[in-house]
């Protein structure tokens, strides 16, 4: 009896063995199934694919018996061929006779979304580090956006259009004055309301190897941003009660972001003979922040004269002010009685030093250079009388 029993158990024994290798290997058609109908959007983003040849066409036949491939995941992908342009993507289905176990195939989701499109002519080229789809390759593919026609865009809420009935006036501030012109025009940040000022450029003493004598340069508007009445005047006076003086009475108005126009009258004063003259000037600040004012005047007896000034403030710190000014006067007719000649009549230059304590009070000094050319230095000849002179001066300069 046990001999009989080691006879059936050893006949048995091939058995299990058979059956157990067909459990472990799957069959054929099931190993093609699988291979033919890979989805190509499963992650790879583990894979080293750099040297693993993929250019054959995967066979869909035979499957060798080999034991179950490792996963996808932690297979050396580093040297693949990702060029798939030469694979089927056709889908084999296996034959029914032979299939043990029903199969459900599921479309891949871009399949869902355009089911007009031809998969089988996409060629797909992965790049080793970076995968990319060429969209010119796909002839069947459509990128029409007919279908937005429809679609109600409401954007009305962007910025343009008609601003709302209770919108603020941007110019209601100015008076209703809107600045048509851009940069070239002043616009009105008070309304009309009037103002004034009053300012002394030069308010010093001047000594010379001669006499010494004070001298005013001041002046006071009035008005608005666009017109004001404007009043000047340059004095000189002495010990003796000698007096002359250049008056102004202007018109002011802007006509550009830096300059300003003048039209008056100029009135002279002197110990021996006063004259009048119609005024007409410019001034404004040049580039480099150069102040520059000119005057062309025409007087009596068909006198003519121009005259021009220029300053440059030189900020040496935030207190300290170096000013270098120019002045020019030229005349069209001799006046001997002032003795001044026809052409350049005299050139006037300085230097001043100037601290401002708060900007409305500072005081200065300097040195200032003063020649005279031309008939004009020769009518002074004739009168004894010094052709160029230096002065010293020591000043104030004032602004209310």
């Amino acid at each position: 009896m046990n001999n009989i029993l080691s006879t059936q158990s050893l006949n048995t024994r091939p058995s299990l063995l058979l059956l157990a290798l067909a459990l472990t290997c799957p069959p054929a058609w099931a190993a093609t199934h699988d291979m033919t109908h890979m989805q190509h959007d499963m992650p790879m983003s583990g894979m080293d694919m750099g040297d693993m040849p993929m250019s054959h066409d995967m066979p869909t036949t035979t499957v060798p018996s080999t034991p179950a491939p490792q996963p996808m995941a932690e297979m050396d992908m580093g040297s693949m061929d990702h060029d798939m342009s030469g694979m089927d993507h056709s889908m084999h289905m296996p034959d029914p006779t032979t299939a043990q176990t029903p199969t459900t195939v599921t479309a891949s989701p871009m399949a869902q979304i355009m089911p007009d499109m031809n998969h089988h002519s996409i060629p797909m080229e992965m790049a080793k580090t970076e995968h990319s789809m060429d969209h010119k390759a796909m002839p069947n593919m459509t990128h029409s956006m007919a279908g937005m026609q429809d679609m109600d865009m409401d954007m009305s809420g962007m910025q343009g259009g008609q601003a709302p009935a209770n919108a603020r006036d941007p110019f209601a501030v100015a008076d209703g004055y809107h600045n048509a012109s851009g940069h070239g025009q002043h616009r009105h940040t008070l309304g009309s309301m009037p103002m004034w000022s009053m300012a002394a450029d030069r308010l010093e003493w001047q000594h010379n190897d001669e006499t010494d004598q004070g001298f005013v340069d001041a002046s006071f508007w009035y008005g608005t941003d666009q017109n004001r009445l404007l009043l000047r005047t340059e004095t000189a006076f002495d010990d003796t009660g000698s007096l002359d003086s250049q008056n102004h009475a202007l018109w002011w108005h802007p006509i550009g972001a830096f300059w300003n126009r003048e039209l008056g009258v100029r009135y002279d004063h002197s110990a021996s003979v006063d004259r009048t003259w119609l005024a007409a000037g410019i001034n404004g600040t040049a580039p480099y922040w150069v102040d520059v004012s000119a005057w062309a005047y025409l007087g009596e007896n068909g006198r003519t004269a121009l005259k021009a000034e220029a300053e440059y403030d030189l900020r040496l710190t935030q207190n300290w002010v170096l000013q270098p000014r120019l002045e020019a006067n030229a005349y069209g007719k001799s006046d001997p009685e002032q003795q001044i000649g026809t052409g350049l009549a005299n050139l006037e230059s300085g230097l001043r030093l100037r601290y401002d304590r708060n900007r409305q009070i500072a005081p200065y000094l300097g040195i200032s250079r003063e020649r005279w050319y031309g008939n004009t230095a020769d009518l002074r000849r004739q009168a004894s009388e010094a052709t160029s002179e230096t002065i010293a001066v020591l000043g104030l300069q004032l602004w209310y």
